[in-house]
């Protein structure tokens, strides 16, 4: 299946040849299960420079059916600071932590304690965000056990602690309270804040898209999951929970704004604005997400994030990887999106389907990179 839906890939998405990760998205091969032992590495102490002060968007929303771009935009306490990437749009990362150029760096580590990855990557830096995996695989278990073992390890590493909750269940199955008490679980264990990123890539994940041919696609209509976005959004400590609206890139027939169409909640109940996407091919950030980004988060005063990332389809080569992770974190990056945040990197060796990682690989291509 690998080789044909590579195939499909390459000649359905054009002109911009760009996925939202391995295969088009990540798989549940790529997600580590709800089995999946905790990272025993020894986290550093707890940074005493985070940011605690968090405040919601207060940005009046358009209607979960209306054009993402025609919601009014977040008052002016809470605009963007253009060109900084420690704050924008009332959410925050440490100033302590890693940023090149401005950009925040952080990482989705694949069972390697993040401070290992980080200090591979630039001695003597914190990592911004640290990315897990979890999923909601019944009406009784919402991925407590996953989201919280690591939760103090971001919390002592100062990190921004994003957690990409992953529904196996109908959207209309989902109890929106019950996701609030699991953050409000997790923010007990450390975090000062959480930038939740629920159903992830949902435009790939739907089981109506015949691409993706996961086990575990999530189900039920768009309109499923706005309200059930909504009621998450109502439910949740905006001020410590950040809503993390994180589609994968346009893949055939999807286009920027049909993804808006279907998918986009209201500018209300969306703090960080994001997008999935592992480039096939050379190209520029603004290529891949100028105009994604112009759409969502420039005109709504949101922030921008890359929720995840990497090159192609199995992980590129060295010098692919070092083309894109250059890109990722270049001041052209932030200078044609004044809203980005950063990016976490997909640091993950998946046996039989790639080597996405650019520290802990046989290149430790960050070093490189970050001098």
């Amino acid at each position: 299946m690998k080789s044909l839906i590579s195939s499909l890939f390459l000649a359905l998405v054009a002109p911009v040849s760009v996925t939202a990760s391995p295969y088009g998205n990540p798989f549940a091969s790529r997600v580590p299960s709800p089995s999946s032992s905790p990272s025993t590495g020894t986290s550093p102490s707890p940074s005493t420079s985070s940011s605690t002060s968090i405040s919601p968007s207060t940005g009046s929303s358009s209607s979960p059916s209306s054009s993402p771009s025609s919601g009014s935009s977040p008052s002016s306490s809470s605009s963007p600071a253009s060109g900084n990437a420690t704050s924008s749009g009332g959410v925050s990362v440490s100033s302590a932590c890693f940023q090149p150029n401005g950009v925040s760096v952080g990482w989705l580590p694949d069972g390697v304690d993040i401070m290992t990855i980080e200090t591979k990557a630039k001695s003597g830096t914190k990592p911004c965000t640290y990315g897990q995996y979890a999923q909601i695989t019944s009406s009784s278990d919402y991925g407590d056990s996953q989201m919280d073992y690591t939760a103090s390890d971001a919390s002592s590493a100062g990190a921004v602690y994003i957690v990409s909750l992953q529904p196996w269940i109908p959207f209309n199955q989902v109890n929106a309270q019950t996701i609030a008490t699991s953050m409000n679980t997790i923010l007990s264990k450390g975090p000062n804040v959480v930038w939740l990123r629920f159903a992830h890539e949902m435009n790939w994940y739907i089981s109506t898209n015949t691409l993706n041919t996961d086990t575990h696609p999530y189900t039920g209509s768009t309109s499923d999951f706005k309200t059930l976005w909504q009621n998450i959004a109502k439910a949740v400590d905006r001020s410590k929970v950040k809503m993390f609206w994180s589609p994968n890139s346009p893949v055939y027939p999807d286009t920027v704004e049909s993804i808006g169409t279907s998918w986009w909640p209201g500018a209300e109940y969306v703090d960080i604005v994001g997008m999935d996407a592992y480039p096939q091919t050379e190209q520029t950030f603004a290529d891949v997400f100028g105009d994604f980004y112009d759409t969502y988060a420039k005109a709504n005063n949101l922030p921008f994030a890359l929720g995840e990332t990497g090159f192609g389809l199995t992980g590129g080569t060295d010098d692919q990887k070092k083309y894109w992770l250059t890109q990722v974190s270049s001041a052209a990056a932030l200078e044609r999106c004044p809203n980005y945040l950063g990016f976490s990197w997909f640091e993950y060796n998946k046996a039989g389907e790639g080597d996405f990682r650019v520290v802990m690989g046989n290149t430790n291509i960050a070093a490189e990179v970050f001098g």
